[in-house]
């Protein structure tokens, strides 16, 4: 994957200026994600490969998980455990919308992923990185 290349607006997606921590994903050599982060552990926004905003994460009771994330016009809660590890992502005006859901063995391993959500990380707010693949 090589390492983060600049973005391409990050001002597009609110997060301050080109020092912002980023991060991006890489296919064949091109571009094909961008991620702006708040700080080392919290993403803000994810831009698609030309540097428009894809997503935008919203924290609030967590410190390391976001609790919405606002995507194509729809407003999606992010809901943890008592642990703060992700659970179900779930849409705020259409409850029957749960794109992911997970659940955990006890070594926290995932058991459960719907429609191309990828969680990385248990204890920290990477699921952010790779959001609802529509």
């Amino acid at each position: 994957m090589g390492p983060p290349r600049p973005l391409a607006h990050p001002s597009a997606a609110g997060c301050g200026s080109k020092s912002a921590p980023s991060a991006s994903k890489e296919v064949n050599g091109t571009l094909v994600k961008q991620w702006v982060y708040q700080d080392a552990l919290k993403p803000a926004a994810e831009l698609d490969g030309t540097g428009h905003l894809v997503s935008t994460f919203i924290y609030g009771s967590n410190p390391n998980l976001p609790d919405y994330m606002l995507r194509s016009g729809n407003r999606y809660r992010i809901l943890a455990d008592q642990l703060g590890s992700p659970r179900m992502v779930i849409n705020v005006d259409n409850a029957t919308d749960v794109p992911w859901e997970a659940t955990y063995t006890a070594s926290s391993t995932e058991l459960l992923n719907y429609s191309g959500l990828v969680q990385r990380s248990r204890y920290t707010a990477t699921l952010a990185l790779t959001v609802i693949s529509r």
